[in-house]
């Protein structure tokens, strides 16, 4: 039997996961985490993006990666094929779960299954060498940022790159917003066919443009609470705010913050964003933001530009 050692704690967050992960692995991968805290360590593991597999296959885990709006260049798919076709092997061959397999998920996120714990700190190098990360992909954090796949390659009627790029580096790399009330999810849309689904997303943002002082400025509306899950699916409502591109992060930070100091810890079935929002209300949420989350002064929503 495995034996908690000294300065483990299964209460820890965010960067400091990653260095129990690799000590897990260099002291003999699944057999190392002790008995008593394993399902609390599995918990922990899915910042990031280890989610350990069932089903009679409990040495094996599944590592989720992340890139914004599932954008991935040629040597950094490369990387992952080769990660699937050097580690991704199950105990026997499974025509339905076969060995080097990928999933894409509906986030644009891309899953490696049949992973042992002890190849993980490898696995990682080879990723993190290109730029690929698996750092907050799961539990209760900031997941994938959906957006256009084709941001960048297609003109947009705002330009979400930038938006995308500081949400994934600035963002979702805080350590300090790394224990959020639950899983939630962001998403830009710079296009008008609305392709990053920002009406399922906790915030969304989506093409618009408004007059402000005489002059036709292109932005972002911002939409809240939206959730596709549970018994009750719910599309986000608009929070009635539109903010210029350079103030779109801020504004999508400080609802994070909001979020994550007062969302609801407490019961697991009613914490996701969308309760949240119902139980706060768009207009509560609005001043809350400018009085003490964001420094720019907040616009109303100006005239979408997304394609329903």
């Amino acid at each position: 039997m495995a034996h908690k050692k000294e300065g483990q704690k299964a209460d820890c967050y965010g960067d400091e996961v990653r260095e129990h992960i690799i000590e897990f692995a260099e002291s003999g991968g699944y057999e190392a985490i002790p008995d008593v805290k394993r399902e609390e360590w599995f918990t922990r593991f899915k910042f990031w993006g280890l989610f350990h597999q069932r089903d009679g296959q409990e040495s094996y885990f599944m590592m989720r990666l992340t890139n914004a709006s599932g954008v991935l260049e040629p040597g950094q798919l490369r990387a992952i094929g080769e990660v699937a076709s050097d580690y991704a092997a199950g105990p026997v061959e499974n025509p339905e779960y076969g060995n080097g397999w990928i999933d894409l998920t509906t986030r644009q996120s891309v899953q490696l299954r049949w992973l042992k714990l002890e190849d993980v700190p490898e696995i990682w190098e080879k990723l993190e060498s290109v730029g690929v990360s698996s750092r907050s992909a799961g539990g209760n954090t900031m997941r994938n940022i959906s957006g256009s796949a084709l941001h960048g390659e297609v003109e947009e009627y705002v330009d979400s790159g930038p938006l995308l790029e500081r949400f994934q580096d600035e963002l979702r790399g805080d350590d300090a917003l790394a224990n959020m009330p639950r899983k939630f999810n962001i998403s830009v849309t710079g296009s008008k066919s609305g392709c990053a689904q920002d009406s399922l997303n906790d915030i969304g943002f989506e093409p618009a443009r408004r007059e402000i002082q005489g002059e036709s400025v292109k932005g972002f509306n911002v939409r809240v609470g939206g959730c596709l899950g549970g018994r009750q699916p719910r599309a986000a409502t608009s929070l009635d705010v539109f903010v210029r591109p350079e103030n779109a992060y801020e504004v999508g930070r400080g609802l994070v913050e909001l979020y994550h100091e007062h969302g609801n810890r407490q019961n697991r079935s009613k914490n996701r964003r969308r309760f949240f929002v119902e139980d706060w209300g768009e207009e509560r949420i609005r001043e809350t933001l400018q009085t003490r989350y964001v420094d720019v002064e907040l616009e109303t929503a100006g005239e979408s530009f997304r394609e329903e």
